[in-house]
């Protein structure tokens, strides 16, 4: 490895004019001696003072960087569980409404109106449910939130829409094959980024789906974030 000559401690560049001790140093800035004559050029010479005021500012806004950094991190690991599960639900809710893509309303029949994901099994009763994607269906927000689900009206429409065969399952068989769910922050993170996935694979597609087509991406995408097992 070839080592630097050392060289007389005099001004160049920014500091071309400051005459510096003239003692040979290796280690140099702008041609003077870091531990000599470099201090004293920043000190005492305007253009000095305006490399110091420089350095100053891009120390700030590095601490200040990172200090933000340090603050989302920490915002990150203060949230609670609840906050991740929410995110998770309202992606899975949104594959629901585009499953169901131009589909009416789960349980009035309805082709009007602000659509949501609905539970066939509510959330805060049955929480092992809540990413089932045969427990959730495209569903007005009046009949989700104003008429509590329209248990009857859903039941119904299951039948008639999907068959005995899914109707069966979802009334008699979800329940008992997962009465429960446990996922840590770092799952619930992990399939966040999968659904997220899922999500734009459908709106790329944007079209509508056949009966029998909603019940196979029903499949397909509880496999693929393989949260029921």
């Amino acid at each position: 490895m070839i080592q630097p000559k050392p060289k007389k401690c005099k001004g160049t560049g920014k500091a071309k004019g400051f005459q510096g001790c003239g003692e040979l140093h290796i280690h140099r800035k702008y041609g003077l001696g870091i531990k000599c004559c470099y201090p004293k050029w920043l000190l005492n010479t305007e253009e000095g003072q305006e490399v110091l005021d420089k350095s100053k500012i891009r120390a700030k806004k590095t601490v200040e960087k990172q200090q933000k950094k340090e603050h989302r991190q920490r915002k990150e690991e203060s949230r609670k569980k609840s906050y991740h599960e929410k995110r998770l639900q309202d992606e899975i809710n949104w594959i629901v409404r585009l499953i169901d893509n131009g589909q009416p309303c789960i349980s009035s029949g309805r082709l009007e109106g602000k659509f949501a994901g609905g539970h066939y099994f509510a959330v805060g009763s049955f929480p092992s449910l809540r990413y089932h994607f045969f427990n959730i269906h495209r569903q007005t927000f009046e009949q989700n939130s104003h008429k509590s689900g329209n248990i009857r009206g859903y039941t119904k429409n299951l039948l008639e829409v999907y068959g005995q065969e899914y109707h069966d399952f979802i009334l008699n068989d979800l329940r008992r094959l997962y009465p429960s769910l446990h996922l840590t922050i770092p799952e619930l993170k992990e399939k966040l980024l999968e659904a997220r996935k899922i999500r734009k694979e459908l709106l790329q597609k944007s079209r509508i789906y056949s009966t029998s087509e909603r019940i196979q991406l029903r499949k397909e995408f509880n496999k693929r974030l393989n949260i029921y097992k």
